[in-house]
């Protein structure tokens, strides 16, 4: 795997998908393409380094635990700040532009997974564990 334009960039998650030879990530850009346009990035590349989808944000929120959903979309967990403990689980759909929330959690949870036929998205945390259709 060739990573290309992901040079410079500090993860905050990173997922291979390796059906789809995709990568899923997400993060603090500090050196590279944009990395002074935004604090955070969310990123969809292909194994060869090809960048399919890119968005900056510049809401120095926490972007961890990326999944990679298909060639447009991704799934990741968004953490509010320390006096804030929430994590969203977010869907961003990088065609449309569009980030939408679709679980928040009050509490920083630490892991997201979606399952291998990319039906569900599963978030442990705390004593819960939940399952949701994407």
């Amino acid at each position: 795997t060739d990573l290309g334009d992901t040079s410079g960039m500090l993860m905050g998650g990173v997922a291979l998908d390796a059906k789809q030879n995709l990568i899923a990530m997400v993060g603090t850009e500090v050196d590279g393409p944009g990395a002074l346009e935004s604090a955070t990035v969310a990123k969809l590349v292909g194994v060869t380094g090809v960048e399919l989808g890119r968005k900056g944000f510049d809401d120095h929120l926490v972007r961890e635990y990326a999944q990679v959903v298909d060639d447009h979309t991704i799934m990741y967990l968004r953490k509010g700040p320390f006096e804030n403990q929430t994590t969203d689980v977010v869907y961003l759909d990088f065609k449309k532009g569009t980030e939408d929330v679709l679980y928040t959690y009050a509490g920083w949870a630490h892991n997201l997974r979606v399952t291998k036929d990319k039906k569900f998205w599963i978030l442990p945390a705390g004593d819960t564990l939940v399952v949701k259709k994407i």
